[in-house]
C-alpha cells in the first residue's frame, strides 16, 4: 500500500490548506476554490474545496508519480518520463500498450496554483 504520510507530498498539501487554488490540467482551468480538506484513498487523493458559489466541490486525483514545487505553483506530474526515470525503453514498452480507457492524467501534468 502506498502511503503519503510524512511526505514531501504531504507536506506540501498541508501548506496549501485554507488557500485559494486553481487546477489546471492540459492548460486549461479544471477546478478552483479554496482547499478545505484532503486525504488519501487508495491510490486517490481526495480534494475539497469551496467553489465561487460558496459550495463544497469533492474530487478525486491519482497519487502522482513526482511532485514538484516552485514559487506558488505545484506541479503533479504523471508523465511516463516521472515514473520510469527517463528510460527511453520502458516508456515505448508502456506506450505500445492498449489502455482500457484513456485518462486525462496520462502522460500529463496537473498544476495547483496559488491564486
Amino acid at each position: 500500500m502506498i502511503t503519503i504520510t510524512d511526505t514531501n507530498l504531504e507536506i506540501t498539501l498541508k501548506s496549501l490548506l485554507q488557500r485559494n487554488l486553481c487546477f489546471t490540467i492540459h492548460k486549461k482551468q479544471w477546478r478552483m476554490g479554496q482547499l478545505l480538506l484532503f486525504k488519501q484513498n487508495g491510490f486517490y487523493l481526495e480534494f475539497i474545496i469551496k467553489n465561487n458559489k460558496k459550495k463544497n466541490e469533492h474530487f478525486v486525483v491519482p497519487i502522482p508519480f513526482e511532485v514538484i514545487n516552485q514559487d506558488n505553483k505545484i506541479i503533479f506530474s504523471y508523465k511516463l518520463k516521472s515514473l520510469v526515470c527517463n528510460n527511453n525503453k520502458l516508456i515505448d514498452d508502456i506506450r505500445s500498450l492498449e489502455p482500457n480507457c484513456r485518462s486525462k492524467y496520462f502522460d500529463n501534468i496537473l498544476e495547483i496554483s496559488v491564486v
